[in-house]
Formats: C-alpha cells, structure tokens, sequence
C-alpha cells in the first residue's frame, strides 16, 4: 500500500512552525469509518458530517487514497507501521531540536502508549492531540510531554463542563465568529495556530465552521 510519509504538513500546520520556534508535524488517517475500519469510535454524527477531511488537499482523489492506504497498514501491519513511524520521528528528531507531532490529524486512536515509549527517547518531543473520548483527555494529563484537548459534539456538552472544570481546554466550533466567553469561560482563537500544547490552561479553543461545517444543523456548530 502506497502512501508516502506518515507525518505531514497543512496549511494550519504551517501556521503553526510561524507562530512558534517549534517544527509541527501531523499525521492524517481516513477519519471515522472510511477505511472500513473506525478509528474516530467517539464521533458524533455531527463530527462526522463536518469533518474537515476533505478540506485544502483533503480534496484530491489521490489524497483521500492516501489516507485509506495509511489507516489499512495501521490496521493489517501494525507491527511495520509503528516501525516506519518510528523512522521518520527519528529522522526529524535528528533535524528539528525542537519538535511537535500530532498523530491525530483526522482520528481518535490511543497514542499514549506508544508516547510514553518515545518520551524515553525523545524526551524533547511534544506530543498534541484532540480527542472526544474524555478517558484519553483525563488520562493523558498523567502523560509527560503530551497535551490533549477534548472537542466538543452536539451531543457531549456535560462532559465538556466537566472538563473545563479540570482544567482541560474544549475545542468548540461557532458559526461565524468566536465570542469573547462561553458557558463562562475565556476564548482563545484556535485558527491563529495548532499549537494547542502552548495555550493556558481552563479555556475553550474557538473554531470558525468551515467547510461542510458551515452547512451543519445537528447542532455540532454552536450559534452565537
């Protein structure tokens, strides 16, 4: 299966290298259940009429393969996956002295494992992720070098609360324009960079719908 490199560039990733002295790298899998397999088991229907995996290049027939290549290696050879994504963090390590990698670029999966491994070799490395599964935002608080922010759905706002309340930063996508608060709480734009691991924490991360977003009615897209 053809699919090039595992980690990546966008045009929110490039946003981010200019905004911070870090190099940022992602990794983009076909999201929920496009491969065949699911590997967004959290996702609201919502998410996933308005996921941004088809946005930019996301477009592209080729790209969109790409993807679906790279979630069925993940799936059938999980043993050589790990083992070329490896290469290639070690390969970056040895360019970039600081760097940032988030493996979740359009899927949910459980890095944690895996990065407390590398923590132990590439203990520089920052690690990002957003996640709608609230065990892995909770969890990953215990996880050195490695910052998760939970998303919000039109179906998780309790969870969201709660999480605010533990100092766990909500990604939260608005309509047309970003509020200065919401359920009380300071927001931050999250379309200036990806570099969610630099933000303070107990704030929500404000989103512009974009995209199919724009056209959402499940209430996934908040209306101010």
């Amino acid at each position: 299966m053809k699919y090039g490199y595992l980690l990546g560039k966008s045009a929110k990733i490039d946003k981010s290298d200019k905004y911070s002295d870090y190099e940022n790298f992602i990794m983009y899998l076909a999201p929920a259940d496009e491969s065949g397999y699911n590997v967004c088991p959290n996702a609201s229907a919502g998410c996933k009429a308005a996921c941004l995996n088809t946005a930019g290049r996301g477009k592209f027939t080729n790209v969109q393969q790409t993807r679906v290549n790279r979630t069925l290696h993940y799936v059938k050879d999980r043993v050589g996956f790990m083992v070329n994504l490896t290469s290639e963090i070690e390969k970056h390590s040895r360019k970039h002295q600081k760097l940032a990698i988030r493996l979740n670029g359009t899927s949910d999966l459980n890095w944690m494992p895996y990065i407390k491994k590398m923590n132990g070799k590439f203990p520089s490395i920052v690690w990002y992720d957003y996640t709608k599964n609230p065990n892995f935002a909770r969890s990953s608080k215990n996880v050195p070098n490695y910052h998760v922010t939970f998303s919000r759905s039109e179906d998780n706002d309790d969870i969201c609360k709660e999480m605010l309340s533990n100092g766990v930063n909500v990604a939260v996508v608005f309509r047309n324009r970003l509020p200065e608060t919401f359920w009380g709480y300071k927001v931050i734009d999250g379309d200036e960079s990806d570099t969610r691991f630099l933000d303070e924490s107990g704030v929500i991360i404000g989103l512009v719908a974009k995209g199919k977003a724009k056209q959402d009615k499940s209430g996934f897209v908040v209306d101010l």
